[in-house]
């Protein structure tokens, strides 16, 4: 997997512990999301033990994102399997893709923003030098925020019924 653009599907936690998806700066949105929205966060495997990534502390601190190596069991934390994403064409060869990541290691890759500047965009901009997230994610992230939205309401509802 040395090289490749690898993602970890985090599926909706509902009401389980979600403290292994936050830290010190998550906010509410931040805990709703783990609790409601299935996403993949994205990396490039640099070796069989660690990643490269892009994150911000929390989704509303839009321009703290930061491009961090991390060990693999840090990506992991929050639960899910590494897969590879063959979907993406790359232009670049592996050990050029890590050269890329690892240059950015420390960067800000001009400020975290949830659809226009998120880990995906880094991942695909190491791979093909172009930021850009696929067009069947972002639908299924609006999607899934809107599922969350509604399942919310619903759940809502349903305890002051």
């Amino acid at each position: 997997m040395t090289g490749r653009i690898v993602y970890v599907e985090r599926k909706p936690s509902w009401f389980k512990d979600i403290s292994n998806r936050l830290n010190e700066e998550s906010t509410w949105l931040d805990k709703l999301i783990a609790r409601f929205v299935l996403y993949r966060h994205y990396g490039i495997m640099i070796d069989n033990n660690e990643i490269i990534h892009f994150y911000s502390p929390s989704i509303l601190k839009l321009n703290q994102g930061v491009i961090s190596q991390v060990p693999l069991s840090e990506f992991l934390k929050a639960g899910g399997d590494i897969e590879i994403d063959d979907v993406i064409d790359v232009k670049f060869t592996r050990d050029e893709i890590i050269e890329r990541a690892k240059d950015l290691v420390g960067s800000d890759f001009d400020g975290y923003h949830l659809t226009k500047n998120n880990c995906e965009h880094f991942a695909v901009w190491c791979g093909t030098d172009q930021r850009k997230m696929s067009q069947q994610a972002s639908v299924t992230t609006y999607r899934n925020i809107y599922s969350a939205s509604s399942t919310l309401k619903r759940k809502i509802i349903s305890v002051l019924v």
